[in-house]
């Protein structure tokens, strides 16, 4: 995924080709107003992408005047000066002023009297954005659902991202506490989005995870996990991911899975997180014993003690401070099957409770309490 750093440098190289080309027009073909507004309008949208927008508003002025002053334009990119001078001011934060730009565009779209170069839904989603921004929900829904129905039956021309609209249309539903059709819609933009040739994993995953919190949030845990599941796999989908990043990918899904009782495939994932672990420039040695203690764990919940004491081994040379925790917990499971005093597991619990703050192990001490209490 290409970073803010070099995409402003792409921008860059882009203004320095365009300027070169207005160079030319002037010195060779100076009465080529087409191509020159088409290249001004090119040059002020670079310019509020590099953050320049009292640049860009000086560059509209100059198409503008070429406009005003002569007959001989086409007003084929008459919607484009307006809809760019819309996206200026609100990139100023001028945003009753940047409506009334774009709610101008739109007329002139419409108008039959000029024909657009600009898609109609790109306009109408601008006004969708701008009417979120002023908290006015429900017109930011109308301009939405307009959106929709303009990419869908082709009218605007667009390649806009559909995917986008469902997820603007899903962030609406959420400020007017409709979660249900949220949720709808957020799982519309990730069928549309996985419709691509090139799905955008990342977007996938950022939507998976909306879904998991909201579940999380009415309560259906189980739904939340399946959803956290796919943020995961998502992620790993993203073929510019690190080698951390995959490790630390394929340590959540575990994490995961051993919350929904599915040890098999948490052991899978871990020793998958293990396998890439060498691969990591000088490796990280608490993500290492975080990856080890879960393994033992997964190990205890199987009744498989020997495997469990060994990867909770690998972590007491790792993490000195985890010493007295992981032998207490040796001690715990060594002496499970010849049936331990139930007094004398429950000590070495509360012990291991008070110097303990791993999330997993503080998981199993409650679990194993409650097992104790009932037996």
């Amino acid at each position: 995924m290409i970073n803010e750093f070099e995409k402003q440098d792409e921008y860059q190289q882009a203004i320095n080709i365009v300027n070169r080309i207005l160079e030319l027009i002037d010195k060779h073909i100076a009465t080529d107003f087409e191509n020159k507004i088409r290249a001004l309008l090119k040059l002020a949208m670079l310019k509020r992408l590099i953050y320049q927008p009292e640049e860009a508003k000086v560059i509209l002025e100059k198409v503008e005047k070429i406009f005003s002053s002569s007959q001989s334009v086409p007003t084929y990119y008459l919607t484009n000066l307006v809809y760019e001078y819309g996206q200026t001011e609100q990139q100023l934060g001028n945003l009753q002023l940047a409506k009334k730009y774009f709610l101008k565009a739109n007329e002139l779209n419409n108008s039959e009297l000029i024909k657009s170069a600009l898609p109609l839904s790109v306009i109408l989603f601008s006004l969708a954005e701008i009417e979120y921004e002023l908290n006015n929900y429900k017109s930011t829904r109308i301009w939405l659902l307009q959106c929709l129905e303009s990419i869908q039956s082709n009218r605007s021309g667009s390649d806009f991202s559909i995917a986008r609209v469902y997820e603007k249309l899903a962030l609406i539903e959420l400020a007017l506490n409709g979660r249900d059709h949220a949720k709808t819609y957020f799982l519309l933009a990730i069928e549309q989005s996985g419709n691509k040739l090139f799905p955008d994993y990342k977007f996938i995953a950022s939507l998976y995870q909306r879904l998991s919190k909201l579940e999380s949030e009415d309560q259906n845990e189980q739904k939340s996990l399946e959803y956290k599941l796919k943020y995961c796999e998502n992620n790993l989908l993203d073929p510019e991911d690190s080698v951390r990043l995959t490790i630390l990918n394929y340590f959540h899904r575990a994490k995961i899975l051993f919350k929904m009782g599915n040890l098999d495939f948490c052991q899978k994932y871990l020793e998958l997180a293990l396998s890439l672990y060498p691969n990591m420039f000088l490796g990280d040695i608490r993500l290492f014993a975080k990856m080890n203690t879960l393994f033992g764990l997964s190990y205890l919940k199987s009744d498989r003690f020997n495997e469990a004491i060994r990867y909770l081994n690998r972590t007491l040379k790792v993490i000195p401070s985890w010493v007295y925790a992981l032998v207490c917990l040796s001690v715990i499971f060594k002496n499970r099957k010849s049936k331990l005093d139930p007094l004398k597991e429950q000590i070495i619990l509360d012990k291991l409770a008070a110097i303990t703050q791993n999330k997993e192990l503080l998981d199993y001490i409650s679990e194993r309490r409650n097992e104790l209490s009932q037996s």
